[in-house]
């Protein structure tokens, strides 16, 4: 079994439940909610009512309405002493086809409940609570539960709210059951009724493994799926084997491979994932199996027959392959319109891995063909703690961000981030501590990209965003406003002000990321188009650190599909004028499921 970490949307299982940490004394259990004891759910809050449609235990369930209006669901249970106990245990039925993602909070009486509750001080898990169709079993380990800020443990002894929340792009409704605190083992008394084919989500502070309850030789299989099954590895082993045949004859079968990799993740490896290990599921992979692998095969076997002719050619030469493999060493191609060309002048279409699968290779270009050095911030969420930055960032206080109470931008990470050590590391771009902790890590880590023979370019950080409020940044404000308007007459009249100097002149503040109500549009506006052009300018430095020490690996920064987020109309963050002053490369991150 295999624990793993959902950072944001990014879903990975596994699909053997293990065994929780038990401790071997006899069990405990305080039942929070099982819906059998009163005529209507009076503490809960949210489109709920008493249903006896799907209960886990007992006869009777909650039944949950979730949509636009109505994303959440919470309760302030009676008994708010929860030490003691090992995990919260709860059920879900899903009659949805498709697999959904909750978020899950626990609130103390340190931190509080909403809304007089600090950031990240209550366990967050977002986004973190699969649920799949039919049945899941839900465990939450308390021991060593902690805030989200990673500051503190959470008091569980006084714990006040418990909340579930969706993000509904559709209305969908859920049926709840049996709440109940656990110690120890778990008598039956107490315990929900569970089928070997059921989901079972276990969230360990900010860790989620999914699985099945299982054992897995003891999930049911339809007749009619099993016997789809075995025809489409019957179909998998004949194409494999023409394949050979194939390849003895002196055809390309590049693309008959193609199809046996995808028969292979329908057959052998999504059945291992607990949403696609059904009869549903598994009849369309299955069949698609079948069905590709015996058109792939028809095909082949038609071509060595003869019966469908390849076209005349000149069979003294040798014919170069179907796909032209990528060049050797990629690092340096050259660029002519706005294209990588290859040794023959033929623009490269590079389609490459995330990860690093080298049996996929046969396909798609290696990985290593571009990196993320974070050269901006000097380090990244991961990777900062050993970076010049943070010996800088500890030791001198103008190196800290001011005035900014938003999300870091990548530079380089809060309590926010989605990775890394919680722990705000925010940093000002204007300090010259920074700047010089900044060339030492572009010194260091360039001598490793250029040791990499397949990199085509340096992304030098994605997603950026900036706004600091440092003394440094008011007098540069200042100075902008003067080049920018000429007189101080000038910008009165722009801004219908009465400024005396440009001494008098603040750039306006900031609240939970936003302008204070009432801020002047037309300072705004110019502190966010300062804002854009002294960021785009850091930037257009930090290239020039990089050129001092790699000349030709070309460059980008920044990422199109964030340049219409809406906080860029607070930060003034412009993508197109980074591409146009900075990048030599356009890149796009994507979206939906890759």
């Amino acid at each position: 079994m295999a624990t793993v970490w959902l950072p944001g949307t990014l879903l990975v299982a596994v699909t053997a439940l293990s065994s929780s940490i038990l401790s071997r004394e006899p069990g405990k259990v305080a039942v929070l909610d099982d819906f059998e004891s009163g005529p209507a759910p009076a503490s809960w809050h949210g489109q709920v009512r008493l249903s006896n449609s799907h209960p886990a235990h007992g006869r009777n369930c909650l039944e949950v309405k979730f949509d636009s209006n109505s994303a959440t669901v919470s309760t302030s249970p009676q008994n708010g002493n929860w030490s003691g106990f090992e995990r919260l245990l709860f059920d879900v039925f899903s009659p949805e086809v498709v697999p959904l993602i909750l978020s899950l909070r626990l609130y103390d009486a340190v931190g509080g409940i909403p809304p007089n509750v600090a950031p990240d001080d209550f366990y967050l898990a977002r986004r973190k609570l699969f649920v799949g169709s039919g049945w899941t079993h839900v465990e939450v380990v308390l021991k060593d539960l902690g805030a989200s800020s990673e500051r503190r443990a959470l008091a569980l002894d006084r714990i006040r709210q418990l909340t579930l929340a969706a993000d509904p792009e559709r209305p969908f409704t859920l049926y709840f059951d049996n709440f109940r605190l656990v110690a120890g083992l778990e008598s039956n008394s107490s315990a929900s009724s569970k089928a070997p084919q059921d989901t079972a989500t276990r969230l360990e502070g900010r860790w989620v493994t999914i699985a099945q309850v299982g054992p897995r030789d003891r999930i049911a299989e339809s007749p009619a799926v099993g016997s789809l099954r075995r025809e489409a590895e019957r179909e998998y082993e004949a194409l494999k084997s023409t394949v050979e045949s194939s390849e003895h004859m002196g055809l390309d079968t590049i693309y008959s491979q193609a199809e046996l990799v995808a028969a292979e993740l329908g057959l052998h490896f999504r059945p291992l994932l607990p949403w696609f290990n059904n009869d549903r599921e598994k009849e369309q992979m299955f069949s698609y199996a079948v069905q590709a692998c015996r058109q792939e095969r028809e095909r082949l076997e038609k071509l060595l027959t003869g019966e469908v002719r390849l076209p005349e050619r000149d069979d003294t030469q040798v014919p170069g392959p179907l796909v032209p493999p990528y060049p050797a060493r990629l690092h340096g191609l050259p660029v002519h319109n706005g294209f990588f060309e290859d040794a023959e002048v033929r623009p490269l279409y590079v389609v490459s891995l995330h990860g690093p699968s080298r049996g996929l290779q046969r396909f798609f270009a290696t990985p290593l063909q571009h990196i993320e050095s974070y050269s901006v911030g000097g380090g990244s969420r991961w990777t900062v703690d050993a970076s010049p930055v943070y010996e800088v960032f500890e030791k001198y206080p103008d190196t800290h961000r001011v005035g900014w109470d938003g999300w870091c931008g990548h530079l380089i990470r809060d309590v926010h981030s989605m990775g890394g050590k919680k722990e705000n590391v925010v940093i000002c771009l204007e300090s010259p501590h920074i700047r010089e902790a900044v060339e030492r890590y572009i010194e260091r880590e360039s001598r490793q990209w250029l040791k990499n023979p397949d990199l085509l370019y340096n992304v030098m950080a994605y997603e950026l965003q900036y706004i600091c409020y440092c003394e440094r940044s008011q007098q540069m404000f200042r100075g902008w406003l003067e080049d920018r308007h000429g007189t101080l007459e000038r910008l009165n009249q722009a801004w219908g002000t009465r400024y005396a100097s440009f001494q008098e002149i603040a750039a306006p503040p900031v609240e939970h990321a936003r302008p204070l109500p009432g801020t002047d549009r037309a300072l705004w506006y110019d502190w966010a188009s300062f804002n854009q052009d002294r960021f785009s300018d850091y930037l257009v430095w930090v290239k020039s650190i990089i050129r001092r020490f790699d000349p030709v690996t070309p460059l980008a920064a920044g990422g199109s599909s964030s340049m219409l987020v809406g906080s860029n109309g607070t930060s003034g963050i412009d993508e197109e004028q980074i591409i146009n002053r900075v990048d030599d490369v356009i890149i796009h991150e994507g979206s939906g499921s890759t």
